[in-house]
């Protein structure tokens, strides 16, 4: 298995979180199997393809809302993308900030993510 390498997440000064926008005319990332400290949430409203996350490869397609835990190896979602065009939007943040969310979902005990129905339930929302 290839090498997975760090990547180091520069959010704006003051905020604990960055966002980017990507499409088929400005990808940024090649395959490039990676990982950082920060959770991601990845939502690709325009597009189809194969991701790469962990051990696990899939496939995904428009739609697809994928929240990544801390130092998961993953590759970019545009490599691999398969459809004629593509659009995704990638939020990157420290996991200490937000302890404090899981007051707002009643019923989803600390350290779930209750996405979605049966097997999908638990980090990736259809």
């Amino acid at each position: 298995m290839k090498k997975a390498s760090f990547e180091k997440i520069s959010p704006s000064d003051g905020s604990f979180f960055s966002l980017h926008y990507h499409d088929d005319h400005s990808l940024c990332h090649l395959d490039w199997w990676h990982f950082h400290p920060e959770f991601e949430i990845v939502y690709v409203p325009h597009g189809n393809g194969r991701r790469f996350v962990g051990h696990q490869a899939g496939v995904f397609s428009d739609g697809l809302l994928v929240l990544l835990g801390s130092n998961i190896q993953h590759n970019a979602f545009n490599f691999g993308f398969e459809s004629e065009g593509y659009e995704e939007y990638v939020i990157q943040f420290r996991g200490g900030e937000v302890r404090g969310v899981g007051r707002f979902f009643s019923g989803v005990r600390e350290g779930e993510c209750g996405f979605g129905p049966g097997p999908d339930r638990y980090g990736v929302w259809r």
